[in-house]
């Protein structure tokens, strides 16, 4: 909870500094956009720690394939998602939509095994 107040304060602060200093030195309000993902980033890295503690303790109980699979394709879909976003938020959407696409062919790489066992179990 702690994490989400300081991203979304120093995102209202970022938005302020940003539309102040747009109006005197346009690429100035780029380079603080880009200072504060960045910072923000660094936040949630931080946080997030415990969770992929957990996950990976998780999948070591288990030992299944499909909860790693599962895990590594939530991965890959929180990662891109966030650097879309950041690609658009610098105006940058074709390297964003870019990034997304790759993202998702990942996933289906991932899901390959499943799908095989899958096929598998339909033909016997």
């Amino acid at each position: 909870m702690k994490t989400t107040f300081a991203v979304c304060g120093l995102g209202i602060l970022a938005v302020i500094a940003i539309s102040v200093i747009r109006e005197i030195h346009e690429s100035y309000a780029k380079w603080i956009a880009l200072v504060s993902l960045v910072i923000c980033f660094g936040i949630i890295v931080s946080s997030v720690e415990d969770a992929v503690a957990f996950m990976k303790d998780i999948s070591v109980r288990v030992e299944n394939k499909y909860v790693s699979v599962i895990l590594k394709g939530l991965g890959v879909s929180v990662l891109t998602g966030v650097a879309y976003e950041i690609c658009q938020s610098l105006g940058e959407q074709s390297i964003g939509r870019y990034i997304e696409t790759v993202g998702k062919i990942e996933i289906i790489i991932l899901s390959i095994p499943l799908l095989k066992e899958l096929v598998g179990l339909i033909l016997l």
